[in-house]
């Protein structure tokens, strides 16, 4: 099947020797698609295609699938052709075609070897991607005092659909750093993990081609899997995670350490205990107890087969968000770690929340046919790196937190 570029003029399509009956094909096969391919080769088809143009031919670039290789070269030849910008190109050839996925690293390659060099990265340029969270909108709000930072809206670029608006965005604006916050909205279900895995791959391929480095927000959610009373994690542990939170994170992780491995992109881990304050939607217990203690209605809180129950570490926002600002500055630590240090039961969270609303709580207990899994994370090697200490405390967070129920 021909797509068509400029109706009966220039198209693309999966290579077929029948093609050569109707058109001069352009057939860029030989083209790796990925990073590698010599500058001259590229040149060599843009002018196949333009010589031809102009000598008034019907012209189709041909591929194996006729999807990426030849959607790239022919925005290049479209470029030329009509002496418009390769993103104007670009643009057009993916609305015609309504072919998004075509590799930057490709698209990349014919920008240097026919139009312009790519600009140096600015490391005081940041995006902050998934702004409108909870946790990306106090970021943003917070390095904007600083420095200069972008958060492109998901009208603006959609990081489930075509890399190229995004990484001309951040080409045209120099971004040096991106702090990756954007998930999709629900991120509990199978579809969640793929999506996320998505927008990630997007990102770090614009992070690839651009020279940008991440900074990838994760969890302690990765430990989740270990099963113990009470156990420290630092930052050389080995994930185990269990639940699709903690599956996604763990996922993210393995794919950017690959690419980082490779010595494709810099990245920077961040993992981080559970954070709260206000406008948050999770940890649930905080809302969820409110809620029953305002209606006057008992608590009910998990006792699992070991008689134990489970703790977590509670992280207020600012504390996160002066954290993540101060690991953007460090390029030398892979992994770090981000946790309050002190770990409370649900009971003992439900008790705070009473004190503060001058409520009685009662409570009741559902047993749970499983392990604890109380995992805490080794903050001391990055509180010592990044001369970060956590200034909230609980009573203080928790009070913050309601204010905005």
């Amino acid at each position: 099947m021909i797509r068509w570029i400029v109706d009966g003029t220039l198209g693309t399509a999966p290579y077929s020797a029948d093609l050569h009956a109707i058109a001069i094909v352009v057939d860029v096969r030989d083209l790796a698609d990925r990073t590698g391919n010599d500058p001259k080769a590229l040149r060599l088809k843009i002018e196949e295609g333009i010589a031809a143009l102009t000598n008034g031919d019907c012209v189709i670039v041909a591929c194996d699938f006729g999807v990426s290789r030849s959607n790239a070269i022919a925005a290049g030849i479209l470029a030329k052709w009509k002496n418009q910008s390769l993103d104007w190109a670009l643009h057009q050839t993916v609305e015609r075609t309504q072919e998004p996925s075509i590799k930057l690293d490709v698209i990349s390659a014919i920008r240097c070897a026919m139009f312009e060099a790519l600009p140096v990265a600015d490391p005081g340029s940041v995006v902050v991607t998934g702004a409108t969270g909870f946790l990306g909108r106090n970021v943003f709000a917070e390095l904007s005092k600083r420095i200069e930072v972008f958060a492109p809206g998901r009208s603006e670029i959609d990081l489930l659909g075509a890399a190229t608006q995004f990484e001309k965005f951040c080409r045209d604006r120099r971004i040096g750093q991106i702090v990756h916050l954007a998930h999709p909205r629900v991120y509990t279900t199978n579809e969640a993990l793929g999506q996320s895995l998505t927008i990630l791959k997007n990102v770090v391929d614009v992070c690839r081609v651009l020279g940008i480095r991440l900074l990838l927000p994760s969890s302690s959610a990765v430990f989740s899997g270990y099963r113990a009373e009470g156990a420290l994690m630092g930052p050389e542990m080995v994930p185990r995670p269990k639940g699709m939170y903690g599956e996604i994170k763990y996922l993210q992780e393995v794919l950017v350490n690959t690419l980082s491995g490779n010595d494709e992109i810099e990245v920077t881990i961040v993992r981080m205990s559970p954070t709260y304050g206000p406008g948050a939607l999770r940890p649930r217990l905080i809302r969820h107890f409110y809620q029953l203690l305002i209606e006057g209605r008992p608590i009910l809180t998990h006792m699992y087969m070991s008689s134990t129950p489970s703790r977590l570490e509670l992280l207020y926002v600012d504390d996160a968000v002066s954290g993540l600002e101060k690991a953007l500055c460090d390029r030398e630590t892979p992994i770090h770690h981000l946790s309050p240090g002190i770990s409370y039961s649900p009971r003992e969270i439900a008790e705070r929340l009473a004190l503060l609303l001058n409520k009685t709580p009662t409570f009741g207990e559902m047993q749970i046919d499983d392990d604890v899994s109380n995992i805490f994370l080794d903050s001391s090697v990055s509180r010592k790196v990044l001369q970060w200490e956590p200034t909230v405390q609980i009573d203080e967070g928790l009070k913050r937190t309601i204010a905005a129920f």
